[in-house]
């Protein structure tokens, strides 16, 4: 027995209706915003210049990327400029102490080399900020991103004698306020 016999032509056709309905229906595209924050480079170059070293000693090629302490991934943003005055006002002084390590973040085309920090009371103020806005937080994470290489350039193994000797990293003073939109 077919099925358009078993329910019958017209029920068929509805069914069908509401399956193409549905299947050809348009994604929302959300965009989503990285929160963090600009730095000094001076701050930051005894570190980069050792990682920097690394990869010309082992001939591997890199871009460097401006540093910037990323705080959130967040969603559903609306009011930008609201949020950078709110968190303008309340950041003279605020310090971020580092995690001590260094991870490897990858999107299958690139790897991204980062330096972790740890969190501090400045991260409930701004989860307050965000939570009093209907702003939905997807990722919570203290990272400065220093370098990008392609993947799989690198074994483990380099990363781990990389780490090895690193020198200390440095303490954080925040500096600009600065959000980054998704592609």
């Amino acid at each position: 027995m077919k099925f358009r016999q078993y329910v019958g032509e017209n029920k068929s056709r509805e069914i069908i209706k509401k399956v193409e309905k549905n299947t050809f229906k348009k994604e929302e595209k959300v965009t989503e915003t990285f929160l963090g924050f600009g730095l000094g480079k001076q701050n930051l170059k005894r570190i980069f210049d050792y990682i920097k070293s690394w990869f010309i000693r082992y001939h591997v090629p890199f871009e460097a990327i401006n540093p910037y302490l990323t705080l959130y991934r967040l969603k559903n943003l609306n009011d930008s400029e609201f949020l950078i005055k709110k968190i303008k006002k309340n950041k003279d002084s605020i310090i971020y102490k580092p995690e001590g390590t260094i991870s490897i973040a990858n999107n299958n085309r690139y790897d991204y080399i980062l330096l972790n920090y740890n969190r501090n009371g400045y991260n409930d103020f701004i989860e307050n900020v965000l939570d009093d806005m209907g702003v939905e937080i997807l990722f919570d994470k203290c990272y400065v991103k220093l370098f990008k290489i392609k993947s799989n350039i690198i074994k483990p193994i380099m990363y781990n004698d990389m780490m090895y000797s690193a020198p200390k990293f440095p303490t954080l003073k925040l500096g600009n306020v600065s959000l980054l939109r998704s592609k």
